[in-house]
């Protein structure tokens, strides 16, 4: 949804309408590290969780789909048992520390749990990070209808593009992703 909405930093939504138009293969993921151990550090993130919550959490059983547009879904990492919350667990580098300070949380986050909210119809979601191996925070995040709608229509519109296989609009950072969707052309 961050792509879909331009807020991403590690995705456009002229990359992700290629992607999923299959104008342009989807990025082979499997063999990148950082991946790879998010995956593995996510029990252990869901586990601090509930150490320093006391919120007992389990996998979440399925994938969520939109009441009204089953296109829409939510693979969501953890349920908050007893409750109507949900986790979302993240692992990121040292580097990126100060991207966690106080009160922050990347926009992209905010808006996959935003996301995940709207889609499962709770009120409450968390965040947990790891950061850097040694430092771990959590955060809440509050459901905001209004921002949840704002949601819909662009991925109701994103995905009439997608139907229509009529691209979206290119933004600045597009330039490596059109060189590759149009790699042989005339002068």
């Amino acid at each position: 949804i961050g792509s879909i909405m331009n807020l991403s930093r590690w995705k456009t939504p002229l990359k992700l309408w290629c992607e999923k138009t299959q104008k342009l293969p989807a990025p082979d993921l499997s063999n990148v590290e950082a991946v790879e151990m998010g995956t593995e550090l996510e029990q252990f993130v869901a586990d601090m969780f509930t150490k320093r919550t006391g919120k007992a959490v389990r996998r979440s059983p399925k994938v969520y789909q939109h009441k009204d547009y089953p296109y829409m879904v939510a693979h969501v990492d953890r349920l908050v048992t007893g409750k109507e919350e949900l986790l979302e667990c993240k692992t990121c580098s040292i580097f990126k520390k100060e991207e966690w300070e106080n009160e922050e949380i990347p926009q992209e986050y905010i808006l996959q749990v935003m996301w995940y909210l709207g889609i499962t119809g709770r009120k409450i979601g968390h965040i947990a990070v790891l950061i850097g191996g040694q430092c771990f925070k959590y955060k809440q995040i509050e459901f905001d209808q209004e921002l949840f709608d704002q949601m819909v229509e662009c991925a109701k519109e994103f995905w009439q593009h997608v139907q229509d296989e009529t691209p979206v609009p290119v933004v600045a950072e597009d330039d490596e992703t059109l060189k590759e969707l149009y790699s042989s052309h005339s002068e």
